[in-house]
């Protein structure tokens, strides 16, 4: 008499399925972390300004914007922000990373160019909060033209050719393979992430000096993760810069209403 194999979860079955499940899927705990930071993106800004990264109305509060526990808290606010919409556009980079180190060093391979990508996205935001605790808001309740004019320069720069270009060289920066080399990834990384701020580092520093619009948090995440995975990156910038336009739009009739 034979007996069938038992379909009941051991912990032994369930490392195994976790394993491959893994192997297939190295990106798997960047979409998690990307996942946890738009849920706290969403809490801290959602239907109110807190959690913004504006300068604050009361001229009396500008010493206080420039406070070091104030600006280690809008640096804080703005990784959370590049990590909930940057983390789906790294996913192309972080499976081409794995696919190019594997064995044990592929998880440090992946966390040293993440770590290299981070760092530049960091520099890039002390020098936006710094901007922002200089100049005037753009928030869309207090200022919908200046909220409108920024936005529609982002979706101008979506048809420019040097856009199209850095997508091109993000693409082309090559991945170390070494067990030893993780400096040459971790700049590696920084160099792939230099070229995606010249790509998107005019929407995420517009994001910062708008306050973070909701709807047009998901619609950049949607498109600017489009354009490093079809074939036809121009076509998806062309329609990024179409919805970028139309959602800062939207916000701003939405804004008005509510008002």
């Amino acid at each position: 008499m034979t007996t069938l194999p038992s379909s009941r979860v051991t912990p032994t079955r369930l490392r195994v399925t976790l394993a491959r499940f893994s192997l297939r899927h190295p990106e798997w705990w960047l979409v998690a972390a990307s996942a946890a930071a738009w849920v706290l993106a969403w809490w801290l800004t959602a239907g109110s300004n807190e959690g913004s990264l504006h300068r604050p109305h009361d001229d009396s509060n500008v010493a206080e914007a420039w406070s070091l526990g104030t600006l280690l808290v809008r640096v804080g606010i703005w990784s959370i922000m590049v990590v909930a919409m940057m983390g789906p556009v790294m996913v192309p980079r972080v499976r081409h990373v794995a696919a190019c180190c594997m064995g044990r060093v592929r998880t440090r391979a992946i966390l040293e160019t993440l770590g290299g990508a981070l760092l530049v996205w960091v520099i890039v935001g002390v020098i936006a909060i710094g901007l922002v605790i200089a100049a005037p808001g753009f928030d869309v309740r207090d200022s919908p033209i200046s909220f409108l004019f920024v936005w529609l320069l982002v979706a101008g720069w979506q048809l420019m050719p040097s856009k199209l270009a850095s997508i091109g060289r993000c693409h082309a920066v090559r991945v170390p393979r070494g067990v030893a080399v993780g400096n040459r990834r971790l700049t590696a990384g920084m160099a792939y992430t230099s070229w995606c701020v010249v790509s998107c580092g005019p929407a995420m520093v517009a994001m910062a000096i708008t306050g973070h619009p909701p709807l047009l948090m998901v619609a950049l995440t949607i498109g600017l993760t489009a354009e490093r995975v079809v074939h036809r990156p121009a076509r998806a910038a062309r329609m990024l810069a179409f919805g970028v336009a139309a959602t800062a739009l939207v916000s701003l009739v939405l804004s008005v209403q509510g008002s």
